[in-house]
């Protein structure tokens, strides 16, 4: 497997037990949509949350959550509105989170974000 893959995917399980600690319950992983996948789908109560995990090996490149851009944060809105249409889950409530993992293995939560640059 790649090792960038690998990577997200270690990152991904971080952040699963980290979401499942705080009370979230896990309904998909990976779910892919056709604009993009989604790293992890959660319920916080009666809202859907769509989780992107960054996860970073080093800080060369800045902290995890500056990865998303105005691009990645177009890309994850329109796989959530996909998400919920293919689901017919119109009804419910719905957010995008952000968790942040940096090279020490220290996981931030960045809960609703609402545009680009959740940090």
């Amino acid at each position: 497997m790649d090792p960038r893959r690998q990577l997200g995917n270690a990152g991904e399980r971080a952040a699963e037990r980290f979401l499942r600690a705080k009370g979230l319950a896990m309904v998909a992983r990976q779910a892919r949509t056709p604009f993009g996948e989604i790293d992890l789908v959660c319920e916080d109560g009666p809202e859907l949350v769509f989780v992107e995990v960054k996860t970073r090996r080093s800080a060369r490149f800045g902290a995890p959550e500056e990865a998303i851009t105005r691009k990645k944060f177009l890309t994850m809105r329109l796989s959530a509105e996909a998400y919920v249409s293919a689901k017919a889950l119109e009804a419910r409530p719905w957010r995008l989170d952000v968790i942040a993992i940096d090279p020490s293995g220290a996981i931030t939560h960045f809960p609703s974000i609402d545009s680009p640059g959740a940090g």
